[in-house]
């Protein structure tokens, strides 16, 4: 699992109408999401930890079958 992290840096283009910087962060927060999705879509269980391993997956599988 990557750790995402904030690095603060000065603003290289002042000179803008908005004076402002974009460097790709908002892709970090749907993607963990989109992730977490196609392993629900894949097996049918939601796993609401992070990071998702195959140790939770078999645990998760394992538990729906017990309730089943």
């Amino acid at each position: 699992m990557f750790e995402a992290k904030s690095i603060l840096t000065p603003l290289a283009n002042l000179g803008n109408n908005t004076s402002t910087a974009g460097i790709g962060e908002p892709c970090f927060v749907p993607t963990l999401a989109a992730v977490a999705n196609a392993v629900f879509n894949a097996i049918g269980v939601r796993i609401r930890d992070l990071p998702i391993t195959p140790d939770k997956v078999l645990a998760a599988l394992s538990e729906a079958k017990r309730r089943a």
